[in-house]
């Protein structure tokens, strides 16, 4: 009972050391193997990002077109999503009440 409780413990200090050790590395893996995760594209879209403040700064229009620009390809991206659910063979057209019909191909 003892033994279990020890390794339990041992188990649980691994998979805490292996995350941090997976947070530090986690930049280098991404250069190394040139991929981008969540978490960096979470720091580069942070408002606070010094490089979008300078933006702000500069060109402010050109921000604010990039926000909208986002919100569009975001927007089209869940709806692109929601379609892909239920994609149709190859010459079938889906229409927006979910039928599908055949596409001339003429």
């Amino acid at each position: 009972d003892q033994a279990v409780m020890v390794d339990a413990g041992k188990f649980f200090l691994w998979g805490l050391m292996s995350g941090f050790a997976m947070t530090g590395l986690l930049p280098f893996i991404e250069t190394l193997f040139g991929v981008l995760t969540e978490i960096s594209l979470l720091e580069l879209g942070d408002v606070a990002h010094p490089l979008l403040q300078e933006l702000v700064r500069r060109a402010p229009g050109t921000y604010n077109h990039s926000i909208n620009v986002a919100s569009m390809a975001e927007a089209a991206a869940e709806e692109g999503e929601e379609g892909a659910e239920g994609a149709s063979d190859e010459g079938e057209v889906s229409t927006d009440d979910g039928e599908t019909s055949a596409e001339d191909s003429e």
